[in-house]
């Protein structure tokens, strides 16, 4: 990234694919040579550039392809298995009482779901009832006596 980053500094400051006599008039003799053989007047087409900008590439690629499967699972996780343990040490959590019918309370709540476009599932737990639906990166759980929210 830094190899690429002072490449393009370079090709910027230095005007690229212009005469070579400008080049002489601008750097003198000395500095042209080793410019021109740097091949700094042209440096988003030279050899060296475009090999830097393939191992990029392939970095980029490689990292992907490792990591893809995972965040793929990530995506489409509900965390519908969260104990309850854990999500009331989620910092933004909230838990809501209601001496509603268990039943009731998760029609309703299914239906503020689908009112605020949440993608959510249905899960039995524990003698209960679980609702874990999730919008972009915030995660909601509701269960038949509480609701749980992280974002």
């Amino acid at each position: 990234m830094v190899a690429i980053a002072i490449a393009a500094v370079i090709g910027t400051v230095v005007q690229q694919n212009q005469p070579y006599p400008d080049y002489v008039l601008k750097f003198g003799p000395f500095w042209f040579e080793v410019f021109k053989k740097l091949d700094l007047f042209n440096v988003y087409s030279s050899a060296w550039f475009l090999t830097i900008l393939g191992f990029l590439v392939l970095s980029t690629s490689v990292c992907v392809y490792r990591n893809l499967p995972r965040i793929l699972r990530d995506v489409n996780d509900y965390r519908e298995h969260t104990q309850r343990a854990s999500l009331q040490k989620l910092e933004h959590h909230f838990e809501l009482t209601n001496a509603g019918a268990p039943h009731a309370n998760i029609a309703s709540f299914e239906a503020l779901l689908k009112q605020h476009s949440y993608s959510f599932r249905r899960h039995d737990a524990g003698g209960g009832m679980l609702l874990a639906g999730k919008k972009a990166m915030a995660v909601v759980w509701v269960t038949s006596s509480a609701m749980w929210r992280s974002s």
